[in-house]
């Protein structure tokens, strides 16, 4: 391998010609998945419509939750910014004052036993939605997933021939690499019948200098 990354560039295109890029199915998974893995909203119409849902619902129960804790029952709480446990959105009530809001649900209580997270009655029916959403999310995510293993599925083949190729070319750069900094040089092969054996002109041992 030559060490100019001309020689090295029109090697690799020479390992990767004929190989299958999958610039299909390429573009399928970047219009599917962003950067991080998450399945986009754009994926399907079933999911954006759930995550909408989902959005507004939750906006709507911290709204109410802020006005609950802004309220007479203001005292009660140990904090007045609304909470996340077990997935659901509640607010921080002292034990002592559960009475005070008897109508909820409790969803945890704190390691002391002094604070308990309750979701108030008051927004029961938007939790309810919120959880209908966020279900009719995971089902559309399913789908999108399912429909995308089977594409990947489809082109294993290519993909193989794919993952050789650039293993081929994960070595030719390694090797490309390692020429260049032992300073090393091309091996010139001959056919010459005059010229028998294996000459080594000016031979050095990269470890060795």
């Amino acid at each position: 391998l030559s060490s100019s990354s001309a020689a090295s560039d029109v090697y690799k295109r020479q390992l990767l010609r004929g190989v299958p890029l999958c610039a299909e199915l390429r573009g399928l998974i970047a219009a599917t998945l962003d950067d991080s893995g998450r399945v986009r909203d754009s994926a399907s119409a079933e999911l954006a419509a759930a995550r909408s849902a989902a959005a507004a619902r939750r906006a709507s129960i911290r709204r109410q939750l802020v006005a609950i804790a802004q309220g007479p029952r203001s005292d009660a709480l140990v904090e007045r910014a609304p909470v996340l446990r077990d997935g659901r959105y509640c607010l921080a009530v002292r034990a002592s004052q559960r009475s005070r809001f008897r109508a909820g649900a409790v969803v945890a209580e704190s390691q002391s036993g002094g604070t308990l997270f309750i979701e108030p009655g008051e927004i029961a029916a938007e939790a309810a939605e919120l959880g209908a959403a966020l279900r009719a999310e995971a089902r559309a995510v399913r789908a999108i997933l399912r429909a995308l293993s089977r594409a990947v599925g489809d082109k294993r083949a290519e993909l193989r021939a794919l993952g050789g190729a650039l293993h081929a070319v994960d070595l030719a750069t390694a090797r490309a690499r390692y020429a260049a900094a032992t300073d090393g040089e091309p091996v010139a092969l001959t056919d010459a019948v005059d010229a028998p054996g294996v000459w080594l002109r000016a031979l050095r041992h990269p470890l060795l200098e």
